[in-house]
């Protein structure tokens, strides 16, 4: 069996601490960056902050998998939060840009499938 599972007789960890004495500021590094990782997320807020100001509406908006016609099946919401305000639509996921640029003629009729 190798030295690393079976200890040697006689050997414990004060004579390999004076051994290697650049461990102990390794240790203390270490020591430290795993103390602050674990004060950091026991200290984490697990709420949402970004999006606290989005409210869904309350009328019956608020569930559109219960409406009757497909194309009320959206998200409401007020606009920031404020109930007074009307009820929007949310932002579709899939978002489309489209960008007018100038091809000269020659690389249009080169590539037609590519450039319309």
């Amino acid at each position: 069996m190798s030295g690393f599972f079976a200890p040697q007789a006689g050997r414990s960890l004060r004579q390999f601490l004076a051994t290697d004495p650049e461990i102990f500021p390794l240790m203390g590094v270490l020591g430290a960056m795993i103390g602050t990782a674990g004060y950091m997320l026991g200290h984490k807020r697990m709420s949402v902050t970004s999006e606290s100001n989005v409210r869904m509406a309350t009328n019956d908006a608020r569930y559109p998998w219960q409406q009757a016609e497909p194309e009320e099946f959206a998200y409401r919401y007020h606009i920031y939060g404020d109930s007074k305000q009307p009820v929007v639509a949310a932002p579709s996921a899939i978002v489309q840009h489209s960008v007018e640029i100038q091809v000269p003629k020659g690389l249009a009729e080169k590539y037609p499938g590519i450039v319309s």
